[in-house]
């Protein structure tokens, strides 16, 4: 048999031949066998939620006093996520394992999109919860223009620039 899931259910049924038939011998099925299937490399997904923040904490920016000034951001980040898992089962149920995930962020001033990358721990069987850990990748808002905080600035709007950064990452999240 070729395992396709976690477990093998193999149904066995007792047909008699042609000489048991005379003597009037009924069909049989026997309960189920099921074996739980260990080895190899799994792939799932999992949805959850996940907590970031970045190495070089975003700020908001403006200009009052003819200075640049900035205000800081959320030191960390809710986000919604969404994450492949890649890992070896075995018989315990407990398994290490790597994670990709895209995620939204929600609230907060930074609403864009972000990526993650790292290690996981899974935990469980055939219900899966998922504690994830690594880096986190996505935009946020810097100056441009070579400005600096502090730099003398006449205008009311200051130029600021999307770019992507780096951070860290905790998620938790369940198989789907």
């Amino acid at each position: 048999f070729t395992p396709k899931q976690d477990e093998v259910k193999i149904n066995i049924s007792l047909s008699p031949n042609d000489s048991a038939l005379v003597r009037n011998v009924k069909k049989r099925d026997l309960a189920p066998l099921e074996f739980p299937v260990y080895g190899g490399v799994k792939v799932n997904a999992s949805v959850g939620i996940s907590f970031g923040g970045y190495f070089d904490r975003p700020e908001s920016y403006f200009s009052r006093d003819g200075v640049i000034r900035a205000d800081k951001s959320d030191a960390f980040l809710p986000i919604v996520t969404s994450f492949i898992h890649f890992y070896r089962q075995g018989a315990s149920a407990v398994s290490f394992g790597g994670s990709f995930g895209l995620g939204i962020a929600i609230g907060g001033e930074s609403t864009g999109q972000s990526f993650f990358l790292g290690p996981s721990l899974i935990l469980g069987k055939g219900q899966r919860v998922v504690l994830s850990t690594g880096l986190m990748g996505g935009r946020v808002n810097r100056l441009s223009q070579d400005y600096e905080v502090g730099d003398s600035f006449d205008e009311t709007i200051v130029p600021t620039q999307a770019i992507y950064d780096m951070g860290y990452f905790v998620g938790f999240s369940f198989n789907l």
